[in-house]
């Protein structure tokens, strides 16, 4: 009896200490089944969250193509009509929604806010919710910022003679930069895409990088210049100029910076051209000829008939964008044709006389800008009047400019074609120029390099300046 007794009461406690055994197995399996669907749920809110995130991010590339695609140009106006256009809301995108994206104004100059709100999945449990604050300021095509403003080709930059400047760049994107002369006061950096070719006279100075996809030639005495040389080729190291030079020769492709942004699409057939267009009709200011122009913005005054003693002439250029079909004369055959004919000593007592008060633009198949020789004896026009920043735009061919007396404001150029500047002597000074094909400076020329000129209707871009994740 006493056996049969041990051996219950040992399977007593065998029984108890397999019941406790399975417990602590389930209590186990409880806990790990517990701890694996926690971190399957994070796993999952993680992979929303992601995923939340990239639909986010998505919203700012579809406002960014919109920049790309329906901003055009600059005018603070038109920029304030455009952006508030922008908002999309409850737009789905793989499986998740952009709840709002849209642009607004920054408070501040032409920087401007992105928002982008979105969740993921677009219903039911477990939904992630982010935001993607970008801001972005409104500036120059891509082209006219590279290195700054400046003097631009989409092919070759030609200097013959002197240069005055205060900062800037010169740049040939897939051409040469040929300087012959006196270069002075450059702060930027002179761009090309195939040589750079240098003859200095002694007092040239400057600071700043010099890339050229292949050579570049220095010769002649070259007072100071203080910056790094880039080279897919050779580097004339004989010649180098005075002043801390850092080279980096036989670069191949591998340019820092290179290639250089396109020239914006700005012929007659583009969309910026149909959008200047049509903002020029909003305002009035289309002309289907030169002499329309003039007939509605120049006041002239014949004075005593035959002799023309006491004529005058002048010609108003008005705010914001003017279009004008065919070519632009701003010179003396532009007044005459408008009916200024001042007899002999009209045209030895006065000169006619542009004015430009606010920063306009004017826009025309192709311009020239001849101020003349001389502000008498009939032989030019006086371009003192012009106080505000002018741009010169040319869609179907090129912009000449020809002055010995100089402006009282600053000139932006952009040409089709080819930008053509001859004069010995001239106080106008041009804040930037970009032109299709080749530019060609003969003489003397000053360069302001403005950082904040945009005339209206230059071509925009826009560039990054914070990107904020929540």
């Amino acid at each position: 009896m006493r056996l049969l007794s041990c051996l219950g009461d040992n399977r007593g406690q065998a029984m108890l200490a397999l019941v406790s055994i399975l417990a602590v197995i389930m209590l186990l399996g409880t806990a790990a089944v517990t701890l694996a669907a926690g971190a399957k749920t994070e796993a999952t809110a993680e992979e929303n969250r992601a995923k939340a995130l990239y639909i986010a991010e998505a919203g700012v590339e579809m406002a960014l193509d919109y920049l790309q695609n329906d901003l055009l140009y600059y005018d603070r106006q038109y920029l304030k009509d455009k952006f508030p256009r922008f908002v999309r809301t409850n737009e789905e995108y793989q499986e998740g929604l952009i709840e709002e994206v849209k642009i607004q104004w920054s408070g501040q100059g032409d920087d401007y806010l992105i928002t982008s709100r979105a969740r993921y999945p677009k219903e039911g449990a477990m939904q992630a919710f982010r935001k993607v604050t970008v801001k972005i300021r409104v500036q120059e095509n891509a082209f006219l910022t590279y290195g700054g403003p400046g003097i631009k080709s989409d092919r070759s930059v030609n200097f013959f003679g002197g240069v005055s400047s205060n900062g800037g760049s010169i740049v040939a994107r897939t051409g040469d930069v040929t300087l012959v002369g006196l270069l002075q006061g450059t702060g930027g950096g002179i761009y090309a895409g195939r040589d750079v070719q240098w003859t200095a006279l002694v007092g040239s100075s400057g600071q700043g990088e010099i890339k050229a996809g292949n050579d570049v030639n220095i010769s002649g005495v070259l007072s100071a210049w203080t910056g790094t040389i880039w080279a897919g080729g050779n580097v004339d190291r004989f010649h180098l100029p005075l002043g801390q030079v850092e080279v980096h020769d036989q670069c191949g492709s591998n340019i820092p910076g290179f290639p250089i942004p396109e020239f914006p699409v700005v012929d007659k057939n583009s969309a910026w051209y149909e959008a200047v267009k049509s903002a020029a009709q909003d305002q009035g200011q289309y002309y289907t000829s030169c002499n329309n122009f003039y007939t509605k913005h120049c006041e002239i005054n014949k004075g005593i008939p035959i002799l023309g003693i006491l004529s005058s002439a002048t010609l108003t250029i008005p705010p914001g964008i003017t279009v004008v079909e065919g070519t632009l004369y701003l010179s003396g055959q532009g007044f005459y044709d408008a009916g200024y004919q001042p007899g002999l000593l009209g045209s030895l007592l006065s000169t006619p006389k542009i004015i430009c008060a606010q920063s306009s633009t004017v826009v025309a198949d192709r311009i020239v800008f001849d101020a003349g020789l001389l502000p008498l004896l009939g032989l030019g026009i006086d371009v003192s009047g012009i106080k505000a920043p002018l741009g010169l735009f040319a869609v179907n061919g090129g912009v000449s400019y020809n002055a010995l007396v100089g402006s009282g404001g600053t000139l932006c150029v952009m040409a089709n074609g080819t930008f053509i500047y001859g004069t010995l002597a001239s106080g106008s000074t041009f804040d930037w120029v970009a032109a299709k094909q080749d530019v060609n400076v003969s003489g003397l020329i000053t360069l302001n390099f403005a950082q904040d000129t945009i005339p209206p209707g230059t071509p925009v871009g826009y560039e990054i300046i914070s990107w904020k994740e929540e």
